[in-house]
Protein backbone atom coordinates (compact mmCIF):
# COMPACT_ATOMS: atom_id res chain seq x y z
CA UNK A 1 0.00 0.00 0.00
CA UNK A 2 1.59 3.32 -1.05
CA UNK A 3 1.87 6.25 1.32
CA UNK A 4 -0.74 8.40 -0.44
CA UNK A 5 -3.34 5.65 -0.08
CA UNK A 6 -2.35 5.10 3.55
CA UNK A 7 -2.78 8.80 4.25
CA UNK A 8 -6.19 8.84 2.56
CA UNK A 9 -7.42 5.79 4.50
CA UNK A 10 -6.02 7.13 7.76
CA UNK A 11 -7.90 10.43 7.38
CA UNK A 12 -11.08 8.55 6.49
CA UNK A 13 -10.81 6.37 9.60
CA UNK A 14 -10.12 9.35 11.87
CA UNK A 15 -13.20 11.11 10.46
CA UNK A 16 -15.31 8.00 11.07
CA UNK A 17 -14.14 7.93 14.71
CA UNK A 18 -15.42 11.45 15.26
CA UNK A 19 -18.96 10.06 14.92
CA UNK A 20 -18.68 7.63 17.81
CA UNK A 21 -22.46 7.52 18.22
CA UNK A 22 -22.49 5.25 15.20
CA UNK A 23 -20.91 1.90 16.11
CA UNK A 24 -20.91 0.76 12.48
CA UNK A 25 -18.65 3.68 11.57
CA UNK A 26 -16.31 2.89 14.44
CA UNK A 27 -16.18 -0.75 13.32
CA UNK A 28 -15.28 0.36 9.78
CA UNK A 29 -12.61 2.68 11.18
CA UNK A 30 -11.27 -0.13 13.34
CA UNK A 31 -10.80 -2.37 10.30
CA UNK A 32 -8.97 0.41 8.44
CA UNK A 33 -6.61 1.03 11.37
CA UNK A 34 -5.95 -2.71 11.60
CA UNK A 35 -4.96 -2.77 7.90
CA UNK A 36 -2.77 0.32 8.34
CA UNK A 37 -0.67 -1.40 11.00
CA UNK A 38 1.96 0.99 12.36
CA UNK A 39 1.13 3.91 10.05
CA UNK A 40 1.05 7.14 12.09
CA UNK A 41 -0.81 6.32 15.33
CA UNK A 42 -3.09 3.68 13.82
CA UNK A 43 -2.15 1.14 16.50
CA UNK A 44 -3.30 3.52 19.24
CA UNK A 45 -6.55 4.23 17.38
CA UNK A 46 -7.08 0.50 16.91
CA UNK A 47 -6.82 -0.06 20.65
CA UNK A 48 -9.22 2.81 21.38
CA UNK A 49 -11.73 1.49 18.84
CA UNK A 50 -11.63 -1.97 20.42
CA UNK A 51 -12.13 -0.51 23.90
CA UNK A 52 -15.06 1.60 22.71
CA UNK A 53 -16.76 -1.28 20.88
CA UNK A 54 -16.41 -3.53 23.93
CA UNK A 55 -18.53 -1.23 26.12
CA UNK A 56 -22.06 -2.56 26.65
CA UNK A 57 -24.65 -2.97 29.40
CA UNK A 58 -22.91 -4.79 32.24
CA UNK A 59 -19.42 -3.55 31.34
CA UNK A 60 -17.17 -2.31 34.13
CA UNK A 61 -15.52 1.11 33.82
CA UNK A 62 -13.02 2.73 36.15
CA UNK A 63 -13.38 6.48 36.42
CA UNK A 64 -12.46 8.85 39.22
CA UNK A 65 -10.83 8.41 42.60
CA UNK A 66 -12.12 9.34 46.04
CA UNK A 67 -10.35 9.06 49.39
CA UNK A 68 -7.53 7.15 47.73
CA UNK A 69 -9.87 4.59 46.17
CA UNK A 70 -10.29 4.12 42.42
CA UNK A 71 -14.00 4.11 41.55
CA UNK A 72 -15.51 1.28 39.52
CA UNK A 73 -18.83 1.71 37.72
CA UNK A 74 -21.24 -0.63 35.92
CA UNK A 75 -22.90 0.38 32.64
CA UNK A 76 -26.68 0.08 33.16
CA UNK A 77 -27.99 1.77 30.02
CA UNK A 78 -26.68 3.09 26.71
CA UNK A 79 -27.94 5.83 24.40
CA UNK A 80 -25.59 6.21 21.45
CA UNK A 81 -22.30 7.44 22.90
CA UNK A 82 -23.96 8.19 26.26
CA UNK A 83 -23.68 5.63 29.04
CA UNK A 84 -25.39 5.45 32.42
CA UNK A 85 -22.84 4.46 35.06
CA UNK A 86 -23.73 3.19 38.54
CA UNK A 87 -21.03 3.05 41.18
CA UNK A 88 -20.32 -0.49 42.35
CA UNK A 89 -19.84 0.60 45.97
CA UNK A 90 -20.72 3.48 48.25
CA UNK A 91 -18.29 6.39 48.01
CA UNK A 92 -19.04 7.81 51.47
CA UNK A 93 -21.53 7.78 54.32
CA UNK A 94 -23.47 10.98 54.83
CA UNK A 95 -26.92 12.36 55.58
CA UNK A 96 -29.51 13.12 52.94
CA UNK A 97 -29.94 16.54 54.47
CA UNK A 98 -28.01 18.05 57.36
CA UNK A 99 -31.10 19.60 58.95
CA UNK A 100 -34.22 17.59 59.72
CA UNK A 101 -36.67 19.88 57.92
CA UNK A 102 -38.34 17.67 55.29
CA UNK A 103 -36.07 18.40 52.34
CA UNK A 104 -36.69 17.34 48.78
CA UNK A 105 -33.85 16.20 46.51
CA UNK A 106 -33.59 19.63 44.85
CA UNK A 107 -32.72 21.37 48.13
CA UNK A 108 -30.85 18.54 49.87
CA UNK A 109 -27.27 18.79 51.07
CA UNK A 110 -26.63 15.37 49.46
CA UNK A 111 -27.40 16.79 46.02
CA UNK A 112 -25.05 19.72 46.63
CA UNK A 113 -22.33 17.44 47.99
CA UNK A 114 -22.49 15.11 44.97
CA UNK A 115 -22.57 17.83 42.34
CA UNK A 116 -20.02 20.17 43.92
CA UNK A 117 -17.74 18.58 46.51
CA UNK A 118 -17.63 15.02 45.21
CA UNK A 119 -17.64 16.07 41.54
CA UNK A 120 -14.66 18.39 42.06
CA UNK A 121 -12.69 16.04 44.31
CA UNK A 122 -13.23 12.72 42.55
CA UNK A 123 -12.67 13.49 38.87
CA UNK A 124 -9.90 14.88 36.71
CA UNK A 125 -10.56 17.74 34.30
CA UNK A 126 -10.75 15.29 31.39
CA UNK A 127 -13.20 13.07 33.29
CA UNK A 128 -15.39 16.03 34.23
CA UNK A 129 -15.73 16.91 30.54
CA UNK A 130 -17.25 13.47 29.88
CA UNK A 131 -19.96 13.74 32.55
CA UNK A 132 -23.34 14.81 31.15
CA UNK A 133 -26.15 16.80 32.73
CA UNK A 134 -29.24 14.63 33.16
CA UNK A 135 -32.82 15.72 33.82
CA UNK A 136 -34.36 13.93 36.80
CA UNK A 137 -38.09 13.47 37.31
CA UNK A 138 -38.88 13.69 41.02
CA UNK A 139 -42.36 12.27 40.83
CA UNK A 140 -45.20 12.49 43.31
CA UNK A 141 -45.47 9.28 45.38
CA UNK A 142 -49.13 8.27 45.84
CA UNK A 143 -48.18 5.61 48.40
CA UNK A 144 -47.48 8.21 51.08
CA UNK A 145 -49.19 11.21 49.46
CA UNK A 146 -45.80 12.95 49.42
CA UNK A 147 -44.41 15.43 46.95
CA UNK A 148 -40.76 14.87 46.04
CA UNK A 149 -40.08 18.35 44.75
CA UNK A 150 -39.48 19.82 41.29
CA UNK A 151 -37.57 18.11 38.50
CA UNK A 152 -33.85 18.84 38.52
CA UNK A 153 -30.84 18.72 36.20
CA UNK A 154 -27.80 17.04 37.70
CA UNK A 155 -24.42 15.60 36.82
CA UNK A 156 -24.48 13.13 39.70
CA UNK A 157 -27.45 11.78 41.60
CA UNK A 158 -28.90 8.81 43.47
CA UNK A 159 -31.66 6.61 42.10
CA UNK A 160 -35.35 7.05 42.79
CA UNK A 161 -37.28 3.89 43.63
CA UNK A 162 -38.88 3.78 40.17
CA UNK A 163 -35.56 4.22 38.36
CA UNK A 164 -33.97 1.51 40.45
CA UNK A 165 -36.78 -1.00 39.88
CA UNK A 166 -36.62 -0.42 36.13
CA UNK A 167 -32.88 -1.12 35.91
CA UNK A 168 -32.19 -3.41 38.89
CA UNK A 169 -35.46 -5.12 39.78
CA UNK A 170 -33.95 -7.96 41.83
CA UNK A 171 -32.61 -7.41 45.39
CA UNK A 172 -29.54 -9.55 44.69
CA UNK A 173 -28.52 -7.07 41.99
CA UNK A 174 -28.54 -4.29 44.58
CA UNK A 175 -27.02 -6.15 47.50
CA UNK A 176 -23.60 -4.86 48.59
CA UNK A 177 -24.00 -5.54 52.32
CA UNK A 178 -24.52 -1.84 53.08
CA UNK A 179 -27.29 0.69 53.43
CA UNK A 180 -27.48 3.38 50.73
CA UNK A 181 -29.77 6.28 49.94
CA UNK A 182 -32.51 6.52 47.34
CA UNK A 183 -34.11 9.75 46.12
CA UNK A 184 -37.67 10.18 47.37
CA UNK A 185 -39.57 10.52 50.65
CA UNK A 186 -40.60 7.60 52.79
CA UNK A 187 -43.71 7.64 54.94
CA UNK A 188 -43.09 11.27 55.96
CA UNK A 189 -41.35 14.35 54.58
CA UNK A 190 -38.66 13.87 57.23
CA UNK A 191 -37.53 10.52 55.84
CA UNK A 192 -35.96 9.26 52.62
CA UNK A 193 -36.11 5.80 51.10
CA UNK A 194 -33.01 3.63 51.22
CA UNK A 195 -31.67 0.19 50.39
CA UNK A 196 -31.18 -2.41 53.11
CA UNK A 197 -27.96 -4.36 53.49
CA UNK A 198 -29.66 -7.28 51.68
CA UNK A 199 -30.65 -5.17 48.67
CA UNK A 200 -34.35 -4.79 49.49
CA UNK A 201 -36.00 -1.37 49.51
CA UNK A 202 -36.75 0.29 52.85
CA UNK A 203 -39.87 2.15 51.73
CA UNK A 204 -40.76 3.67 55.10
CA UNK A 205 -37.58 5.72 54.88
CA UNK A 206 -34.70 6.74 57.13
CA UNK A 207 -34.46 10.04 58.98
CA UNK A 208 -32.98 12.43 56.41
CA UNK A 209 -30.42 13.80 58.88
CA UNK A 210 -29.00 10.37 59.78
CA UNK A 211 -25.39 10.50 58.66
CA UNK A 212 -24.42 6.83 58.48
CA UNK A 213 -26.06 5.82 55.20
CA UNK A 214 -23.99 5.23 52.07
CA UNK A 215 -24.07 7.06 48.76
CA UNK A 216 -23.91 5.15 45.44
CA UNK A 217 -23.73 7.77 42.70
CA UNK A 218 -25.25 7.53 39.26
CA UNK A 219 -24.07 9.56 36.26
CA UNK A 220 -24.31 9.74 32.50
CA UNK A 221 -21.05 10.03 30.58
CA UNK A 222 -20.19 10.53 26.93
CA UNK A 223 -17.50 8.13 25.76
CA UNK A 224 -15.89 8.51 22.35
CA UNK A 225 -12.96 6.88 20.56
Amino acid sequence: MNQDLQEKLYKEAVTLCKDSVNHEKVMKARDIFADLGDFEDSADYLKRCDEFLAIKVGSKITMGEYNGKTLTWTVLKTEGARYMLFCDDTVANTCFNERRIGSNWNSSTLRKWLNVTFFNDAFSFQEKMKIQIQRLFNNFDPRWDNQNGPDTKDKLYVFSENELLELLPEPEDRNIGKWWWLRGHGESDLSQKAIYEDGSIYKNGIDESYDNVGVRPVMWVRITV
